[in-house]
């Protein structure tokens, strides 16, 4: 039984994205909206859901996450508000799908799709040495 934790660097990727994409949210409603106080009353909306979720929500959702591998099967637990539970046999995968992108060793964006019986499971923002050890693991069933 071998157990997996979201990389951090994830997070981080996902904070810069966020403060990226608000900025240019705020610049856009700066730009276009003529009445000055619903710009601002909107800014401070986008900063402040932008800052909840940066600060308190994202971490607490990636300290939540962990994948448990075992000889028989793959378990997922997940959730802040809401927990989530999910395991999936080993032997009821159909096909699997990674995603990775082109810097996935600096960002953290490694992502595990599992395609079983009447679902998929989907393991986040994993590391990339992590998301290799596991794919092979499930890809190595007979």
């Amino acid at each position: 039984m071998r157990h997996y934790r979201p990389d951090r660097r994830g997070l981080t990727t996902l904070r810069i994205v966020l403060l990226i994409i608000s900025a240019a949210l705020i610049l856009v409603i700066n730009y276009y909206v003529p009445s000055r106080d619903i710009a601002v009353a909107a800014d401070c909306f986008i900063a402040g859901t932008v800052l909840f979720l940066m600060l308190i929500y994202l971490p607490l959702y990636f300290a939540s996450v962990r994948y448990t591998v075992t000889e028989t099967e793959i378990i997922s637990d997940s959730g802040v508000i809401i927990r989530y539970h999910q395991a999936v046999k080993i032997t009821s995968i159909q096909y699997s799908a990674v995603i990775s992108s082109p810097f996935s060793k600096l960002t953290g964006l490694n992502f595990i799709l599992f395609f079983v019986f009447g679902g998929q499971m989907n393991l986040m923002f994993l590391r990339y040495e992590d998301m290799v050890e596991i794919s092979a693991l499930a890809g190595g069933r007979e």
